[in-house]
């Protein structure tokens, strides 16, 4: 309503004067009430946007801590394959040497002849359980280990063939051998 609509039904400006008062401390109060709600949906709207930010922040750390962890795995994995690799090559210059020191003749074929799961380095990088399979290697299959050279062998021992034996023998490549129709 306005000063005319009032005047139409009747007022005097004192009382148009009290109803506009009256109505403007009503309209105050709902404009104080209107202006305090949206400073709350403008502080929450500010916030839901700062929580957004944070959100995308925090998937962003997410996805990048994943991204290392997969790195790290992987990494992980890398390393426990050289330590392997390392082990291996350390266990099997630790074969090598024991079974040269046991003057073997083909490290290769009696590497294949021992047992490989009893086979374990020890904290100073020998293989204990490496000399027993030796010793067993060397009873069961002696041809790969070279003993030396034996002094006291003397084919025929040290006596010449007899030499009728060997006459016959030259004799024998000088004329031929007799055939089965020489025989007849």
């Amino acid at each position: 309503m306005n000063r005319e609509e009032l005047k139409n039904l009747g007022l005097s400006d004192e009382q148009i004067d009290q109803v506009m008062a009256n109505h403007g401390k009503a309209t105050q109060k709902l404009r104080d009430a209107n202006s305090k709600l949206e400073q709350q949906l403008s502080d929450v709207t500010a916030g839901n946007s700062e929580q957004g930010t944070k959100l995308e922040d925090a998937n962003k750390q997410i996805k990048a801590l994943t991204k290392k962890a997969n790195q790290v795995d992987d990494l992980t994995k890398q390393l426990n394959e050289a330590n392997g690799k390392l082990t291996q090559g350390t266990l099997d210059k630790a074969i090598e040497s024991q079974l040269s020191a046991a003057k073997v003749r083909n490290v290769k074929a009696a590497k294949a002849l021992l047992d490989p799961d009893l086979l374990k380095l020890d904290d100073e990088g020998k293989a204990p359980d490496l000399s027993e399979q030796i010793k067993a290697l060397q009873e069961s299959d002696g041809y790969l280990f070279d003993e030396g050279v034996k002094g006291n062998y003397k084919p025929s021992d040290g006596k010449t063939g007899s030499p009728d034996l060997t006459q016959a023998m030259a004799d024998v490549f000088k004329t031929g051998l007799p055939t089965q129709d020489a025989k007849k």
